[in-house]
């Protein structure tokens, strides 16, 4: 059998099979040629057996919902959401006319029945419902690595569920699971930035007011920019701030951080600030499918006692977010995928849907005569 989880993101698509195939594709968002050209090299559509995946904020699901079960594409509007490409909606429209079994991922929002309901009093919207593979693949990725002891377990590696997941990349957003139950999260408007989106500041809202630009302008353009070294740790200090903010709904010294901002804190010389980090295409065999690429995917420090650096033995950013974690913690684990991790925790989504559980990660898989809609 063949499990796919496709990450629509920000600015990329990215595709994972697990099963038979293993594969990690990478495509730019614009331009993308549809579903069944991207993996034409690779698989057939009758070697697809489930797909896993998001589309936008999904803000109207209030659980796992089949994609025939969804009218209006999962969400209240378009509005807000970024730089809208058309891209999404043609991919969503294209899945549903291959008849596979593929299921959407709901956002966690104030009409979410399965957050905590002191999230739904702050935020109207408090993660997409891409966060939910990522923190699919957080789950499995370290369960995997109990299991098979290649991880030291210690005071402050949760294996009860307990964890806290930043997805960095053209954004920033990070959620809290607390026995294995997403609970809440800080959406990408509200704390850090991220590479090229991020909230609005006071400036951002005064130019605003003056029409200078809408709020939505604001917002995509609030990122960081160019990713120097000093930006860097700026970032890794917006990430840490989420991560212990959101302690206080889920107690835990267990931290992920995957997307392209996981592979930005592995920097550490000059010479690397200017660099761009390759597009992907690859395969792997690796049967816990952590990652796809020669080099790793998984990052333990803190309590695993196996911390990672770069040639030279020179200390990473992660390393200092590690530090960031640690300091008011006493000590901390940080977990770092890439930015296949929540594509690959769709694979993981999508084969654990297939069974048609009742609920995953507290989140209610709906059944067919159920309304999907919030």
């Amino acid at each position: 059998m063949n499990f796919i989880g496709i990450d629509h993101g920000t600015e990329s698509i990215r595709i994972a099979s697990r099963g038979d195939i293993n594969i990690c594709l990478e495509l730019p968002r614009k331009g993308f040629p549809g579903f069944e050209e991207a993996v034409r090299d690779h698989l057939d559509l009758r070697e697809i057996d489930v797909i896993a995946f998001s589309y936008s904020m999904g803000d109207s699901l209030k659980g796992f919902a089949t994609i025939d079960q969804v009218e209006d594409y999962g969400i209240r509007s378009l509005a807000g959401a970024g730089e809208v490409t058309g891209t999404g909606r043609a991919l969503f429209d294209e899945l549903r006319e291959t008849g596979i079994e593929c299921w959407l991922a709901p956002g966690l929002h104030a009409g979410s029945p399965f957050i905590d309901h002191r999230f739904s009093k702050m935020y109207s919207h408090s993660a997409a419902g891409d966060k939910v593979l990522s923190a699919m693949w957080a789950m499995n990725v370290l369960r995997a690595e109990v299991e098979e002891d290649r991880i030291s377990t210690g005071p402050s590696l949760s294996t009860a569920g307990d964890l806290i997941i930043s997805d960095v990349g053209a954004n920033t957003v990070t959620v809290a699971m607390k026995q294995g139950r997403l609970v809440g999260g800080i959406d990408a408007t509200l704390l850090a930035p991220g590479m090229t989106q991020g909230p609005l500041d006071l400036d951002m809202i005064r130019d605003v007011d003056a029409g200078r630009m809408t709020a939505n302008e604001a917002f995509t353009e609030g990122g960081l920019g160019d990713l120097d070294m000093a930006s860097l740790d700026a970032l890794a200090l917006g990430v840490s701030m989420e991560m212990l903010a959101l302690q206080a709904a889920a107690s835990t010294r267990t931290f992920v951080v995957v997307g392209r901002g996981a592979e930005a804190f592995c920097r550490t010389s000059p010479e690397d600030e200017e660099a761009e980090i390759p597009p992907i295409e690859g395969e792997s065999d690796d049967d816990t499918a952590v990652g796809c690429r020669s080099s790793p995917s998984l990052v333990i420090l803190g309590s695993s006692e196996r911390g990672y650096e770069l040639e030279g033995g020179r200390p990473t950013m992660a390393h200092r977010l590690h530090m960031m974690l640690s300091e008011p913690l006493g000590d901390a684990s940080l977990i770092l995928g890439d930015r296949f991790s929540t594509a690959i925790g769709g694979t993981h989504l999508a084969e654990t849907l297939h069974a048609r559980p009742d609920e995953v990660m507290g989140i209610p898989v709906l059944g067919p005569s159920e309304d999907v809609i919030e």
